[in-house]
């Protein structure tokens, strides 16, 4: 039994693509821009290429996540033989629900209830696969060390290099687009075809090598449980 990671590079691909062929449409040389500039929506292009690239890698967390939650719980064993990233992951949810609990129902029903849950005997232990480690931060680059320290991935920016050092500005241009507060022409502005296209060359190469370094380590049972 073995983590396959092909479904995410296909989705990656495919997710890139779409803004590649999004400026290839948009810069192409044709007659209608030249004769008409109110046609040229080349700067749109490249603005909405920064949203397309946010969602590609927001998409890509949050899916492999789910498909590392999906292949632990395809395990038989007990709860304190999994890796603790996972032990967490599954009291995650029920320990964020004590913080609604009223304090006359904290020690009488809600702590034992979670202590149960939390049993090393445990057999009949599941994990949400929807649980993601948010930290809050919009996808920066923060969310994504936290990713690795708790899957135990090496230091993203190792892996991403010049991707990595971008992925701040994605996000600042992404959301800046979603909540309006700038256009995508604006934002478009701001970059060359050049410099677009290298950003997006250098998304992909990036997030390929991340998954690969996911597959790497995540090889074997040990990864997922305790020896």
């Amino acid at each position: 039994m073995m983590l396959s990671v092909k479904v995410y590079i296909d989705d990656l691909e495919e997710r890139i693509s779409v803004a590649e062929k999004l400026i290839d449409v948009t810069h192409k040389n044709s007659n209608a821009g030249e004769s008409d500039p109110d046609l040229d929506i080349s700067r749109e292009a490249r603005g909405l290429v920064f949203v397309l690239l946010y969602a590609s890698y927001e998409n890509l967390l949050k899916t492999l996540t789910k498909g590392l939650l999906e292949y632990v719980n395809q395990f038989d064993v007990r709860f304190g033989e999994l890796k603790p990233v996972f032990r967490s992951l599954a009291l995650f949810p029920a320990a964020q629900s004590l913080r609604d609990v009223p304090e006359k129902s904290l020690l009488q029903k809600a702590l034992p209830e979670f202590i149960d849950k939390s049993s090393s005997e445990l057999t009949d232990w599941v994990i949400d696969i929807n649980t993601f480690p948010s930290n809050g931060d919009s996808f920066r680059f923060s969310q994504i060390e936290l990713w690795c320290r708790l899957f135990k991935v090496e230091d993203p920016g190792k892996i991403l290099k010049r991707a990595g050092q971008h992925v701040n500005m994605v996000v600042k241009n992404r959301n800046a687009i979603a909540h309006g507060q700038m256009t995508p022409e604006q934002v478009g502005r701001s970059y060359s075809e050049d410099e677009v296209r290298g950003l997006i060359d250098d998304w992909r190469r990036a997030w390929l090598d991340f998954l690969d370094e996911v597959s790497r380590v995540s090889t074997s049972s040990d990864y997922f449980l305790l020896k």
